[in-house]
């Protein structure tokens, strides 16, 4: 693991046998309250689009990196040769991307794969992966209308789901976060965010249980340092995991997807304000 992350946006290739937990964190719908607050003022109600937001944290024990690896790439490996795609000219680890999935594009078109035996594949991978989830949505639109000077969605959420995280790890036990980095300054504002909440804690849990959080990276979707070739799955995860808590708040649908990770949720079946949070 690199030590320097503190300083500034970094990538981590490897999990130290030290750190417990490996936890990627990925997001879903529009964070920003410019919309909803204008339309606000205007008295009319925003579109779905632009009205919700959904944080989720996916984590694997240390000890299930490898069986769960080995899970991902049998999909990967039965559906594309080596587990390769040519993205635009260029050979790559195919990547499971949940909006490329969906609309059936690049690796999954269904004129190059068995379309739906992958999805019933990949669902039963979701299922089969040793994986405890904790979610976090807000209704931005009821957010702005309860509140005189509402919190950022992003912090909001992002906050929750780290209380959750680091009341469920033991006292003994440390984690490590990887989210996907979008860009040198949103990456560096998020990464001072969080290590604020490391180091100070928050309005209902202690900074000394923070500090089980023994680093936060910024990965690609791909290594380039191996040509594209690796993926970072722990990243892909996370990204199928939050479209279906997305979808079931923003349009009231629970399809498949989700009715297979509710399960997962830290606390299920009693996850509400443990696994899962909605704001307001």
């Amino acid at each position: 693991m690199n030590s320097n992350w503190r300083n500034r946006p970094t990538t981590i290739e490897q999990i130290s046998p030290s750190v417990n937990y490996l936890i990627g964190i990925d997001e879903s719908g529009s964070a920003n309250l410019k919309q909803v607050q204008m339309s606000k003022q205007l008295g009319m109600e925003p579109a779905d689009s632009e009205r919700h937001f959904t944080i989720i944290a996916c984590v694997i024990n240390n000890n299930d990196l490898k069986p769960s690896q080995d899970i991902i790439m049998e999909i990967k490996n039965k559906y594309w040769k080596d587990g390769f795609f040519n993205y635009e000219g260029d050979s790559k680890r195919v990547c499971f991307h949940s909006r490329e999935i969906r609309g059936k594009k690049n690796a999954f078109n269904p004129l190059l794969i068995d379309y739906d035996n992958f999805i019933n594949d990949l669902s039963i991978m979701m299922e089969n992966l040793p994986m405890k989830l904790y979610a976090s949505h807000i209704d931005k639109w009821r957010h702005v209308n309860q509140y005189t000077n509402p919190y950022l969605p992003y912090d909001l959420c992002m906050t929750f789901v780290l209380e959750r995280i680091v009341s469920d790890i033991k006292d003994n036990e440390t984690c490590i976060i990887v989210l996907e980095s979008r860009g040198k300054n949103e990456d560096k504002k998020l990464l001072d965010f969080i290590k604020k909440i490391i180091d100070s804690g928050t309005r209902y849990v202690d900074a000394k249980y923070f500090k089980k959080i023994k680093g936060v990276y910024f990965n690609p979707k791909w290594c380039k340092r191996v040509n594209d070739k690796k993926s970072y799955w722990i990243l892909e995860l996370a990204d199928l995991c939050v479209y279906p808590f997305y979808k079931y708040y923003a349009h009231e649908t629970s399809d498949q997807a989700y009715k297979t990770l509710l399960p997962k949720l830290s606390g299920y079946p009693n996850y509400i304000g443990i696994g899962l949070k909605s704001f307001p």
